[in-house]
């Protein structure tokens, strides 16, 4: 059986699964003091469409849900005091996470 998918419906799954990656995120498992939580599931969908459509559209779908996790979780990057540690909380809690 032949998997060809078009590019509308790819990118119409891949908004759905961020949407619900999203939601997912909303469900901590465990609080730190400091701000961040640990979800149970919240990149599964994540990991679905990059097991279903392959790696670029894996890494496409993170970087578009890391966009909206750093949105909404703003307040988190009080606790740093510096120019320096406010890139380093972005890029290591959002981006390359």
């Amino acid at each position: 059986m032949n998997k060809t998918f078009s590019k509308t419906r790819i990118l119409v799954e891949c908004a759905l699964m961020v949407a619900l990656a999203t939601i997912l995120g909303f469900i901590p498992v465990y609080e730190l003091p400091r701000g961040g939580s640990v979800t149970l599931v919240s990149m599964a969908p994540i990991l679905l469409v990059s097991h279903r459509h392959g790696v670029k559209w894996g890494v496409l779908t993170a970087f578009v849900h890391s966009l909206i996790q750093l949105m909404l979780g703003i307040k988190n990057l009080a606790w740093c005091q510096t120019f320096g540690a406010v890139v380093g909380c972005i890029l290591l809690d959002y981006v390359l996470a």
